[in-house]
């Protein structure tokens, strides 16, 4: 009976000491589970205050929509683009450019890609393809007839402190470039003001006809377009490649006594891709308005930021404002066959990072990261804020020139390698000029030339998202 009862005894034991550790091997199966779906995600720690949150651009849709819906800024040149330039408003997956006789637009189509550490190789090496085949289409709305000189005034001065980092040399740095709502050009045509404004992916520009003036004098010229047709909504739109952009019909209104009364208005197509305004019977003795809508969202996919000119890292402070970086491309001024380039950076592609404030209803910082030697194009991946307000941001630079501080290290081969090497750098968004700019440096090491099949070999640890192999440093 003692060998059986013995028996009993061991069975028992068994099979509670193999449900515990059953339920141990379940408990740290789901927590390294947890951290791993967590950092796949993107989630980074940092050092704030007690109230902030950071999270990767996908993981808050609530900023990412922000973003894209941040009304227009108009940038005031002052260097950082071509001299004919007036002023420049960047934003997701485009840049328009305004110069006393046109208003360019340079738009890049929408494309999904993975920005996860695993995949972001690809990802760089496909924003070097569609720059080195230049799929960029670029829209010009000529001025037709206009005044040559008209007067450019910005309106509605915004609290924005725009920087340009561009190169090593401070000398060819950009900062506290004032940055305004809207553009007002005055006198474009007799007793004709022009207004352009807007929200991403949609530029509202009005014509604002004085008592007396004739609208018929307006007419735009567009080039860029394969095709042009007016819809059955009355849109004008502009075939171009890798899709369509709209010129939505023109709502056209008086402000009478303080009734806003319609009046019929569409758009009047000629040869030459001229585009003129007809109007139907309105009070002359009163101003008019005609304000046309350029809709460019579909040609870039969407309202999110999922293109290859978005947001790749978010970081929310103790106040509520949220630090977002990325990459934004053409920051160099379009220009058409046989001109002479009159840009100072010849790179299509820029790290930024932007403060929005809590209602993500205003850009409040907006600095761009990026240098003039380059094979590539710069991109930031990571930014983190600490308690005191300063920002950290990394990313990859191919760059031997990219912008740093007198104690930062050397570029080293990584820096023109088909890989690029990383930055990192340290703003200070409080601070005015080339104070803001704290510390700026590369990292990186030895490119041994295998690539990816060392990583397969030889990878034992991983620091930072890096191998460390044979004490050094490898980007894949």
């Amino acid at each position: 009976m003692k060998p059986w009862s013995s028996c009993l005894k061991v069975v028992k034991f068994i099979c509670v000491t193999g449900l515990v550790c059953g339920l141990l091997f379940l408990t740290a199966f789901r927590s390294t589970r947890k951290r791993s779906l967590q950092s796949e995600a993107g989630f980074s720690q940092v050092a704030t205050n007690r109230t902030s949150t950071v999270s990767a651009a996908k993981a808050d849709p609530k900023w990412i929509e922000a973003y894209g819906k941040l009304p227009l800024s108009f940038e005031e040149n002052q260097g950082q683009t071509a001299r004919e330039v007036r002023y420049v408003s960047h934003g997701n997956g485009y840049e328009l450019f305004l110069t006393s006789q046109e208003a360019v637009l340079a738009l890049r189509s929408g494309t999904d890609y993975d920005l996860s550490p695993l995949h972001r190789t690809a990802y760089i090496q496909a924003i070097r393809e569609a720059r080195r085949i230049s799929q960029m289409t670029v829209i010009r709305m000529q001025l037709d007839g206009a005044n040559p000189e008209p007067q450019m005034i910005g309106t509605g001065r915004l609290p924005t402190k725009v920087n340009y980092f561009v190169g090593n040399d401070p000398k060819n740095w950009h900062t506290d470039l004032p940055s305004y709502a809207g553009v007002k050009y005055v006198g474009v045509y007799p007793g004709v003001d022009l207004v352009f404004y807007g929200k991403q992916r949609r530029l509202e520009y009005d014509f604002v006809v004085a008592p007396g003036a004739d609208p018929q004098a307006i007419a735009l010229r567009v080039d860029g377009a394969r095709k042009m047709r007016i819809n059955s909504h009355g849109d004008l739109v502009l075939g171009v490649s890798g899709g369509e952009v709209e010129l939505q019909k023109p709502v056209v209104y008086q402000n009478i006594n303080g009734e806003r009364r319609e009046i019929a208005g569409r758009y009047a197509m000629a040869g030459n891709h001229r585009v003129s305004f007809a109007v139907g019977t309105y009070d002359r003795s009163e101003p008019l308005v005609l304000d046309p809508v350029l809709n460019y969202s579909t040609y870039l996919g969407g309202s999110g930021i999922e293109d290859n000119i978005g947001a790749a890292a978010i970081a929310v402070d103790s106040s509520g404002d949220a630090f977002v970086a990325g990459q934004t491309m053409s920051v160099d001024f379009p220009t058409t066959a046989g001109a002479v380039v009159a840009t100072k950076n010849p790179n299509s592609g820029a790290a930024y990072v932007a403060e929005l404030n809590p209602a993500g209803t205003q850009l409040l910082y907006s600095t761009y990261l990026c240098g003039m030697i380059t094979n590539g194009s710069e991109s930031a991946f990571g930014i983190a804020v600490d308690s005191t307000g300063k920002v950290y941001v990394t990313g990859q630079t191919f760059a031997i020139d990219f912008p740093t501080t007198p104690t930062s290290l050397e570029p080293g081969p990584l820096a023109t390698n088909a890989n690029g090497t990383a930055f990192v750098t340290k703003l200070d968004p409080t601070k005015s000029g080339t104070a803001s700019l704290v510390y700026s440096t590369y990292l990186g090491g030895e490119w041994n030339g295998s690539g990816k099949r060392f990583w397969q070999r030889n990878c034992r640890r991983r620091v930072g998202g890096q191998c460390l192999c044979r004490g050094k440093y490898v980007l894949n």
